[in-house]
């Protein structure tokens, strides 16, 4: 696939004709290898140079694969300014024209990496719908003018938690306003709460386990190899990847990958389809937890916590389940305090941005003729629900 050039471009069999002719002349007239290598080199930087500025995305591709090939850092003001002019869409792309300008841009974004350049700000920003680990790669060079762009993506991404987690940790290098309220605001602390008699023991947990695989398609007819970008919270890199490197530092520190291949049709992903899914809260408990300078491992507000009542009465359990709630808000109340004092969240921003509490009972008793009394006036951001059985423990 890579030297398949010359099945569809002219001009790249003519080179290959007039090398070939070189090799047949005369032995009384021998021409030095390298500079038969030095000539190839130059047309093929022509060739690239044509072929970017060809209104076919398929020619474009292959221009971009050539810069990218043969490290032709002239062609990178050429490069970019195709990713300046690129409208990026966001969501899969349908098998059309879309496509194939997607599978294009693809090529152009992985030369302009490889070769070391740079997209202005506020272009990569804008190109983070439909490539966003290429886009957080670009934000990702200490510029504090990027910090706007990052605070976006991190209050509006849904979907992508490999690029959320980024972005969160580009943004914890200098704390902007705004940013310990999006994620104070945001947290939802899950509360388990097992109701047992007296005398019962713990319930042992469980885990499970697993593993997966994924791969690129094989490649389209015609169209060259690619390098696919995608964020990863894992250091290590696997089969078929052409290199990668970290994004961003932190307690959950985020990496990404380069898997070379085919275009992938779902470019738009951040994570490759094998990847787990991280816990948003717990990554918030994380980003919280060093914002206010607390131990790593010993946040004082635990996205997960666990409490077990000994069933008396109704009176008692309604006692010990308020005063667990009004711990959980104590806590609240004291990381907010920390946060405001440290300058990391104003007034107006401590009034508004809380936590969330989902408590979920386990009613284990032996004997549940009675109906467990339900706590009335709990609190703003508390939701209280009954559950059937207790989660695995992780």
């Amino acid at each position: 696939m890579e030297y398949g050039l010359r099945h569809f471009a002219p001009g790249y069999v003519a080179l290959a004709v007039a090398i070939t002719a070189s090799w047949a002349a005369p032995a009384q007239t021998p021409r030095d290898p390298a500079a038969i290598v030095q000539s190839q080199e130059n047309r093929s930087a022509e060739l690239a140079a044509v072929w970017l500025d060809n209104s076919d995305a398929r020619v474009r591709a292959w221009g971009a694969y050539l810069a990218q090939r043969d490290h032709r850092r002239e062609l990178l003001p050429k490069l970019i300014h195709l990713s300046e002019a690129y409208p990026a869409k966001p969501g899969s792309l349908p098998g059309s024209t879309e496509r194939d300008d997607h599978d294009a841009m693809l090529g152009v974004l992985d030369a302009i990496l490889q070769l070391g350049g740079r997209v202005p700000l506020e272009k990569a920003a804008m190109l983070y719908p439909e490539f966003p680990t290429q886009s957080l790669i670009f934000l990702s060079h200490g510029d504090p003018e990027a910090d706007h762009f990052l605070l976006d993506i991190f209050r509006e991404e849904s979907q992508r938690t490999g690029a959320w987690l980024a972005a969160g940790n580009m943004l914890m290098n200098r704390k902007p306003p705004g940013f310990a309220a999006a994620i104070l605001g945001t947290l939802t602390v899950e509360a388990h709460i097992r109701v047992i008699d007296k005398g019962s023991g713990a319930v042992p947990g469980g885990g499970s386990g697993g593993s997966c695989s994924s791969g690129l398609p094989g490649p389209r007819t015609g169209w060259p190899i690619v390098g696919n970008y995608y964020t990863t919270g894992r250091d290590r890199y696997f089969p078929g990847n052409a290199g990668g490197g970290l994004l961003a530092n932190g307690a959950d520190p985020s990496f990404y990958v380069r898997v070379v291949g085919a275009a992938d049709p779902e470019g738009s992903r951040d994570e490759r389809r094998c990847d787990p899914k991280p816990d948003r809260n717990l990554l918030r408990e994380h980003f919280l937890g060093r914002l206010a300078g607390e131990p790593q491992g010993n946040a004082s507000v635990q996205s997960s916590v666990a409490q077990t009542i000994t069933w008396q009465d109704d009176a008692q359990y309604l006692r010990d389940l308020r005063a667990f709630v009004n711990e959980q808000q104590s806590l609240f109340e004291s990381l907010s305090r920390k946060l405001m004092e440290a300058g990391l969240l104003s007034p107006e921003e401590r009034a508004a941005a809380r936590p969330s509490l989902e408590v979920r009972i386990y009613d284990e008793r032996s004997e549940r003729s009675s109906i467990l009394p339900v706590l009335r006036d709990a609190g703003s951001g508390v939701k209280i629900s009954a559950a059937a059985r207790m989660p695995p423990a992780q």
